[in-house]
């Protein structure tokens, strides 16, 4: 799986579904390939909300 392009998409879910969230990402790799399935994308999403529900503000 390209683990990149996971979290793009990752990203772009989690932009839509919340639009008053800010997110950063430093300069990625064109691709990055690791072993994985569907729960990677899951785990991905869980963190990505757990961000966004704990975050403080503090940048």
């Amino acid at each position: 799986m390209d683990l990149v392009s996971i979290l793009e998409a990752q990203l772009e879910r989690a932009r839509d579904s919340y639009p008053e969230a800010t997110f950063e990402t430093r300069e990625l790799p064109e691709t990055t390939t690791v072993a994985g399935d569907h729960p990677l994308e899951v785990a991905l999403a869980e963190v990505l909300e757990n961000a966004i529900e704990h975050a403080d503000g503090r940048g």
